[in-house]
């Protein structure tokens, strides 16, 4: 009947039907310490829609980065039952709030089902941020029901909002050998998952949680394209964001290149009117795979080099304009991006020089430690006038920069409001305040009006910019004294700022250094700067007129 709750039987053993649209609740530790398996609901797949999507070009997008629950689990403008759920966004109201920003797409963190890893419920914490996916079909089920997730969408749609989700078909919620049996290793160990070459009895793992799916399996292969096609023909998704995207392209024997599911995806005639992101790196031996040749011309790309080189430059590092001159016109394949769910929110990243992930219970260890962050003088919150303004500048540097770069620009969520996650650099497990956007922290933080002011100039003036080609005909370099840069200057450890001419028509300028960059001529007028008194750092767009 529909409705009723049934598993398969495999060798005795209950095992979750792969493809259910529909689950009850993940992995849920008991008071004898066992584990209750998830179980299929009986229903079929969720109604098919005839979705009208905003379909923005790559040249006009802009992404921000969103978390289901925690966006909207302080809002008390939403009723209870509905915050942190799918249904916090049926009228459409969140949605509008995004795209009067500027943004074009909101990206979630996984909405598929997933589960809390049983170490983690042991200590009374959980996967918050979703990455342990066991229902590739089925909508996570605190968060809603697959129509609820299909009317999120209609709404983001009415606003003219695209809806990319995160997705992780790297690896499941069955962790390693020692983990929990109740979705392929009971029928299907062997094909489901790589196994180690010099011991049977244990799965590679690139992706660092235990497991890794095998994508050259047939039958994987086509589960994941199946539910894609779901996901996008049926449930509405406009695009996806692979993690860890690489672990996709090994072979059963864990050689990069060796399956050819990505280029699957990007050539599936499905698919052709989603976005594809992809995460480009893993653990695994060849991991890093940024620009690789494993992503067909249709994927875009995570660039954490963008990230660090523009961290680099707020930190005032001698050198380093070089490096972000390249980031500043780079590919347009790629996604730019200064913070992500994965690291310090941006007020920690100007609030912290170091990681305080205590509350993870594990000693602080886990969580990079690279993170190329300074706190200004003060470590963690601070009322000293200065430091607030010294954090101020490096923040709307950091967001000017995003904006004003050829990548297509992706902003974290809260970081236009000055959410902080207290130093906690890996708050994956803190389904908890620490996660949570705290809305009153626009009170003392807003840089809404900035972001939207910024994301508007990127529009206007910018619009050739991503789809160009980029060459010493539409591009040139100049210095703070307006000569044009020569390979000597390129190479001076003192070179503090530097301005990219667009085609003769916009400039963009980077400075480390205190002083305005000087304009070509008096037809030259300087729109915008993220520090109003050309402090350093700053960044400034600077147009010519008719």
């Amino acid at each position: 009947l529909q409705g009723s709750v049934f598993s398969w039987l495999v060798d005795g053993m209950e095992v979750l039907a792969p493809h259910a649209y529909e689950v009850t609740s993940g992995l849920r530790l008991d008071q004898d310490s066992t584990l209750t398996m998830p179980k299929a609901v009986l229903r079929g797949g969720a109604s098919l829609k005839d979705w009208s999507r905003p379909a923005h070009s790559w040249g006009s997008t802009g992404i921000y980065e969103c978390h289901l629950k925690g966006y909207s689990q302080l809002r008390e403008d939403i009723p209870a039952a509905d915050r942190g759920t799918f249904r916090a966004w049926h009228d459409g109201k969140l949605a509008a709030e995004l795209v009067d920003l500027g943004f074009t797409a909101v990206e979630f963190l996984p909405v598929q089902a997933f589960a809390s890893e049983r170490h983690l419920q042991i200590k009374g914490l959980t996967n918050y941020w979703g990455y342990n996916t066991f229902g590739f079909f089925a909508p996570h089920p605190p968060y809603g029901t697959p129509e609820d997730f299909q009317k999120m969408v209609q709404a983001c749609h009415g606003e003219a909002l695209e809806v990319i989700i995160d997705v992780v078909y790297n690896h499941t919620a069955e962790g390693d050998h020692t983990g929990p049996s109740f979705l392929f290793k009971p029928g299907a160990r062997d094909q489901a998952y790589r196994i180690e070459a010099g011991d049977p009895n244990r799965f590679q793992n690139p992706t660092g949680t235990g497991n890794s799916l095998n994508t050259a399996e047939p039958f994987i292969e086509q589960m994941i394209l199946d539910s894609l096609i779901y996901w996008h023909e049926v449930m509405g998704a406009d695009g996806f964001r692979f993690d860890l995207a690489p672990t996709l392209a090994r072979g059963a024997d864990g050689g990069m290149g060796g399956a050819a599911l990505l280029d699957k995806i990007a050539a599936h005639p499905q698919l052709q009117t989603a976005k594809l992101i992809a995460e480009p790196w893993d653990i695994g031996p060849d991991g890093y795979q940024l620009d690789g040749a494993i992503f067909a011309p249709r994927w875009r790309q995570w660039d954490d080099r963008f990230r660090d080189a523009a961290r680099s430059a707020a930190l005032g590092h001698p050198g380093t304009l070089r490096a972000l001159a390249e980031h500043l016109v780079g590919s347009s394949k790629h996604v730019g991006l200064i913070t992500a769910h994965d690291g310090f929110t941006l007020q920690d990243l100007v609030s912290y020089n170091q990681k305080h992930n205590w509350a993870n219970e594990e000693g602080n260890r886990d969580g990079h430690n690279h993170n190329l962050s300074h706190n200004h003088g003060v470590e963690g919150s601070s009322e000293d006038t200065q430091v607030l303004a010294a954090r101020l500048r490096t923040k709307r540097f950091l967001l000017a920069l995003l904006l004003m770069s050829r990548p297509t620009p992706m902003m974290s969520m809260g970081d236009e409001i000055g959410r902080t996650q207290l130093g906690n650099n890996n708050a994956y497990c803190q389904d908890n305040e620490i996660s949570w956007m705290n809305w009153d922290a626009a009170k003392a933080h807003d840089l809404r009006p900035f972001v939207k002011e910024w994301l508007t100039l990127r529009s206007i003036h910018l619009a050739d910019f991503q789809t160009s080609d980029i060459s010493p005909n539409t591009v040139s370099w100049f210095g703070r004294d307006g000569e044009e840069l020569s390979p000597t200057a390129w190479e001076d450890p003192d070179l503090r700022l530097i301005s990219m001419r667009f085609l003769d028509r916009v400039q963009i300028t980077v400075s480390q250094s205190a002083g305005p960059a000087l304009l070509p001529g008096s037809n030259w007028q300087e729109i915008a700067v993220s520090d109003p008194d050309h402090q350093a750092p700053y960044v400034s767009l600077a147009i010519k007129s008719e």
